[in-house]
């Protein structure tokens, strides 16, 4: 008899209404940003490309990246009614 594989996570239904609720909510305001802003989060939330990475990528900095992503995500939570 085989084992089940490890680390299976299975939602309940009230995990997935949230997360649909979060995600409808979301994506109105990354509407609001510009291109480049959603490549950004992009590029580092589902394609888990490295600051470090971006920043050669475009020609600046590591924190010059770091600092306008936390601008980026500041304006999301601003615009999602979110304290930070």
């Amino acid at each position: 008899m085989a084992l089940p594989p490890q680390n299976i996570h299975t939602e309940s239904v009230e995990e997935v209404v949230i997360r649909q609720l979060c995600l409808e909510q979301l994506k109105p305001a990354m509407e609001q940003l510009t291109a480049d802003e959603r490549n950004l989060l992009y590029d580092i939330y589902y394609e888990g490309l490295s600051e470090r990475f971006l920043a050669g990528k475009y020609g600046v900095s590591q924190p010059a990246i770091h600092k306008r992503k936390e601008n980026i995500l500041k304006q999301l939570r601003k615009w999602l009614g979110v304290k930070s």
